[in-house]
C-alpha cells in the first residue's frame, strides 16, 4: 500500500499501512525488530488501539531507554494531528535504514511510542462516507439510551460527504459577508453591520428534532464525552463531558496503562510534557523517581518524553 500522506486514512487503511511498514522486505531483513505494531487495547466499538515501537534494539530493548510517547486524535475531528503522527512513523523507520545520522542516534539511544489514532471510532466516523462529527468518543453520554434533546443535530441529509453550513438572512443575524469576499462568514461586531450589509444566521445542515416551527435550539451531541477530559488528573463532575469517572472510557484507560507501563511517564495529555526520570523505576527506591514537567503551546498531536539528564533523588542514576 503507497501513502503519500496527501488524505486521511480509514482505520482498516491505517492498520494495514502500519503493518505494511513493519513487514516491509528490507526493513524486516535487515532491521527486523526496528519497528513493531501492536494493539494497547480496545475502542468502545472493539477497535484495536494501535501503538508503533520504533528503536535501533541492538543497543537495547525498548523499555531499557528514555522514551518519547506520541498520540494523536483523542479528539474526533483532529485528524491532521493523525496524518502527523504516521508521518513521524514513516520518517524514523526510512531515515534510519537510510542512515540518516541524527535518526540513528535517536534510534540507538531513544525509544518511540506512537499512538496515531487514541479514538478510532470518532475518526471513523468523522471520515465516514455520510460523516458525523463528534467531539470525541461515540459511546452515548450522559444519556446511555442516546437521547436527543429537541434543536438541530447535524448530519450529512444529502449524502454528498459533507455537513454545509447553511446562512438566512436575518436582519438580527449575527453574521455578515466578508467585504473582500462574500462566501465567507464573519462575526458582526459591536458597532454593527455596515449600512446596506445583508445579515444572516448560520445554521449546520442537519435534522431539527421536535420542531415548534419557530424555535431551532442547538443541544449537546447525544455523544457528549471529551476523552481528554477523562484522564485522573483535573476530572470532576463539574467538567463537561469528564464520563463517569476518570478512566471510564477503554480509550484513555488502555491509554494511560499503555503509557505507565515501561518506567514513569505523564498521564496527562492537555499539554505537550517532559517527565524526566532515571529510566530505572522497577528498582528505584522513589516508585516515580524525580518529575519535572514543562509545557508548550497545545498541539493537534501530544508528545510526553521521559528523559535520563536529570538524575533521580534517591538512586543518584541518571
Amino acid at each position: 500500500m503507497t501513502y503519500d500522506f496527501d488524505r486521511f486514512l480509514r482505520y482498516d487503511e491505517m492498520a494495514a499501512w502500519l503493518r505494511a511498514l513493519a513487514a516491509q522486505r528490507a526493513l524486516a531483513a535487515q532491521h527486523p525488530t526496528l519497528l513493531t505494531v501492536e494493539s494497547y487495547g480496545q475502542s468502545h466499538m472493539g477497535r484495536d488501539l494501535l501503538v508503533a515501537t520504533i528503536t535501533d534494539t541492538r543497543t537495547g530493548e525498548h523499555h531499557t531507554k528514555p522514551a518519547h510517547w506520541i498520540d494523536a486524535n483523542i479528539h474526533a475531528v483532529e485528524v491532521t494531528g493523525g496524518v502527523a503522527a504516521l508521518y513521524i512513523i514513516h520518517h524514523l523507520v526510512t531515515k534510519f535504514v537510510a542512515g540518516d545520522a541524527t535518526v540513528v542516534e535517536a534510534l540507538r539511544t531513544r525509544t518511540f511510542y506512537i499512538a496515531p489514532r487514541v479514538n478510532p471510532d470518532g475518526v471513523e466516523d468523522a471520515l465516514a462516507d455520510r460523516p458525523l462529527f463528534h467531539r470525541s468518543s461515540v459511546r452515548p453520554w450522559p444519556w446511555r439510551d442516546g437521547h436527543r434533546w429537541p434543536g438541530l443535530h447535524p448530519q450529512d441529509i444529502d449524502g454528498d460527504g459533507r455537513i454545509l453550513t447553511m446562512r438566512i438572512a436575518d436582519p438580527d443575524g449575527a453574521w455578515m459577508p466578508h467585504p473582500e469576499e462574500p462566501r465567507v462568514m464573519i462575526p458582526v461586531g459591536p458597532l454593527g453591520a455596515p449600512a446596506g450589509t445583508t445579515r444572516y444566521r448560520l445554521l449546520t445542515e442537519g435534522l431539527i428534532e421536535n420542531y415548534d416551527g419557530f424555535t431551532i435550539d442547538q443541544p449537546r451531541d447525544p455523544a457528549g464525552l471529551d476523552l481528554n477530559r477523562n484522564f485522573p488528573a483535573g476530572w470532576g463532575v463539574d467538567v463537561l463531558g469528564s464520563g463517569d469517572h476518570p478512566m471510564s472510557e477503554p480509550e484513555i484507560h488502555s491509554l494511560v496503562r499503555a503509557v505507565k507501563a515501561p518506567t514513569c511517564a505523564a498521564t496527562t495529555r492537555s499539554t505537550p510534557q517532559v517527565v524526566s526520570c532515571c529510566g530505572r523505576a522497577a528498582t528505584c527506591p522513589t516508585p516515580s523517581c524525580r518529575q519535572r514537567t514543562s509545557s508548550s503551546s497545545r498541539s493537534s498531536a501530544s508528545i510526553r518524553h521521559r528523559s535520563p539528564r536529570i538524575p533521580c533523588t534517591r538512586c543518584s542514576k541518571t
